[in-house]
C-alpha cells in the first residue's frame, strides 16, 4: 500500500494491525461517505468505531473510492470509483507494479499483470469493483482475506457485488458510461 499512497505514520509490511481504524488516516479512508463528517469531528465516534461497536456493510462506501478523498453529501455518486489510490492500484494489478505512476516510462511495465496474464483487453465495472476489495483489505486491519462477512471480519464478496449491482442497475446505464469513458480517457 505504502507504494501506492504513502501514510503517516508509514505502514510496515507485515503489520496489518496498525492499519484499518487503527491508523489515523487509513480510519477515515476506509470510513462510510456518510459518516465521514462524524469521523472527522466526533472522537467519540471514532472511538466506537475502532472498537468495533460502530460498524459499516458492504454498501456503506468508504471515502477511499471517491477523487480526492471528497464526498458530496448531495450526491454520493459525484467522484465514486475516481480516486487516485484506485488508479494506482489498478495500474499496479493489471498492468505490473512498474506502472503505478502511468508516467514515463513507468508506465510500460517490467512484468506482465493480471490483465495480459489473463487476456483482459478492457477496463470493465467487475474489474474496477476487484480493485476496489483489494484496496479495502490492503487498507484494513483484518489479517486475512474472508469472502464472506462472519465472525466480525469486513464482508468483502458483498462489497465487490454491491459496487457491480449498483452500476449494473438499469437506472444506471449513464453513470455506468460516464465512468467507463472517465476511467478510459
Amino acid at each position: 500500500m505504502q507504494s501506492i499512497r504513502s501514510f503517516h505514520p508509514a505502514l510496515k509490511t507485515n503489520d496489518k494491525e496498525s492499519r484499518g481504524f487503527n491508523h489515523p488516516q487509513i480510519g477515515r479512508l476506509l470510513v462510510s461517505a456518510e459518516k465521514v463528517k462524524e469521523w472527522d469531528k466526533d472522537e467519540e465516534f471514532r472511538r466506537r468505531v475502532k472498537e468495533g461497536v460502530e460498524t459499516f456493510r458492504p454498501q456503506d462506501y468508504p471515502v477511499f473510492l471517491y477523487e480526492d478523498d471528497k464526498v458530496n453529501p448531495d450526491n454520493l455518486l459525484s467522484g465514486f470509483l475516481r480516486s487516485e489510490i484506485l488508479i494506482r492500484a489498478y495500474r499496479a494489478v493489471m498492468i505490473g507494479p512498474s506502472a503505478i505512476d502511468g508516467r514515463g516510462t513507468s508506465a510500460r511495465a517490467t512484468k506482465k499483470g493480471n490483465a495480459q496474464l489473463n487476456n483482459m483487453t478492457d477496463i470493465s465495472i467487475p474489474s474496477i469493483s476487484y480493485i476496489a476489495t483489494l484496496v479495502h483489505f490492503g487498507l484494513s486491519s483484518q489479517g486475512t482475506f474472508h469472502v464472506g462477512g462472519d465472525l466480525g471480519r469486513f464482508d468483502y464478496h458483498g462489497f465487490y457485488r454491491s459496487i457491480v449491482d449498483l452500476l449494473g442497475d438499469e437506472r444506471m446505464v449513464q453513470q455506468h458510461k460516464a465512468l467507463l469513458r472517465w476511467w478510459k480517457g
